[in-house]
């Protein structure tokens, strides 16, 4: 599969939702002392992956790429084919061990504007 991004971080955090939109609704959370999956395509050998990857999802959500001491939320949608899904993401960067939440969830909608299911995407959970 090719990714319209070509760096690696951006490719991995690609390549991360496209695994949770096939999953279904789904829910993970990663810990900075647990590492990450491997991913493919995306050479990320790097001591700082967590803080590489929690940026690129702060970006993606408008949340500007900095360390707060309280966690911090946002969300986007993206799409998948013509499928449109939201990602719900939590990050907190000052936890004993930090850590980030992503739920994704389709959102009935195609990015073409048809609405099948006839589903807001602000109603999504």
């Amino acid at each position: 599969m090719d990714f319209v991004e070509t760096r690696p971080v951006t490719k991995y955090v690609s390549q991360l939702l496209l695994w949770l939109s096939k999953r279904g609704p789904m829910e993970v959370t990663f810990t900075k002392s647990q590492g990450f999956p491997v991913a493919p395509v995306a050479d990320l050998a790097d001591a700082d992956l967590y803080r590489r990857v929690t940026n690129r999802l702060k970006l993606m959500t408008r949340i500007t790429p900095m360390q707060y001491p309280a966690p911090v939320t946002g969300e986007f949608i993206f799409a998948v084919g013509q499928q449109g899904y939201v990602a719900k993401v939590e990050i907190h960067d000052e936890a004993p061990d930090p850590w980030f939440h992503i739920r994704c969830k389709s959102t009935g909608a195609y990015v073409d504007g048809t609405n099948p299911k006839n589903v807001p995407f602000d109603s999504v959970p």
